[in-house]
């Protein structure tokens, strides 16, 4: 697959990234320099959805991308309109049925297929000295569950990261297998189980606790792997 190459625009995505290329047996570009007839998989595209129009535009759509989308309808970049061009004029693969549907719903955007997290088995020995932990963006919900479990389990060591402190692969990586426990609490509302935290968090060793997504059959896929 000489003419496929694979792209990575955010530090959170780099695992499936690298998976991906040992799976296929096809580069990880590092300095994108685009090559007539190539065909770019491109995770993370909604980070750079301009320049990557732009440099398409300027070499006359000489090659082409698959785009992986991983943003759920309520994503404030399903609201840019360089990501959606970019989406209409490329092939795209999604991750979750639901998103699919909406993006052909309400852009036109025909999802050709579907992508998978998977994650690298790190050889790190770390104790297990956090109870419960939680990683992801802040918000009003993911907060208030946290507040609530400090105050029933004063006992037991709770960790909310909101930061982006644990950004790269590696870092993140050692603090979940410092955890008994990661919680799945979704930040969108969309039916869509947030299965990138879920999958890394099953290949650190935790027990994931998450709640339903909506999504019989998705959840249904889960049911033997972690807490609902």
């Amino acid at each position: 697959m000489n003419f496929c190459k694979i792209i990575t625009l955010h530090p959170i995505f780099n695992e499936p990234a690298i998976v991906l290329s040992q799976r296929l047996k096809i580069e990880i570009v590092k300095e994108f320099e685009p090559t007539k007839g190539t065909l770019y998989i491109v995770y993370g595209a909604h980070e750079k959805a301009v320049e990557l129009l732009n440099i398409q535009n300027n070499h006359q759509h000489s090659f082409g991308y698959i785009i992986m989308n991983s943003e759920q309808p309520s994503s404030k970049q399903l609201k840019i309109k360089y990501y959606i061009e970019l989406m209409k004029n490329n092939i795209v693969f999604d991750y979750h049925t639901e998103s699919s549907n909406y993006l052909k719903e309400t852009f036109g955007i025909i999802t050709k297929s579907y992508h998978w997290f998977d994650f690298i088995e790190y050889d790190i020995d770390c104790e297990a000295c956090i109870d419960i932990l939680f990683v992801g963006s802040h918000s009003k919900e993911r907060e208030e569950v946290y507040l609530q479990l400090q105050f029933q389990h004063p006992d037991k060591k709770i960790e909310f990261v909101f930061d982006n402190s644990l950004i790269q692969p590696l870092e993140l990586t050692k603090k979940l297998k410092q955890a008994k426990v990661l919680l799945n609490i979704p930040y969108h509302h969309d039916k869509i189980l947030e299965s990138h935290r879920i999958n890394k968090g099953l290949s650190c060793g935790c027990k994931v606790v998450s709640m339903k997504s909506g999504d019989a059959i998705t959840d249904a896929l889960y049911d033997d792997y972690i807490y609902f």
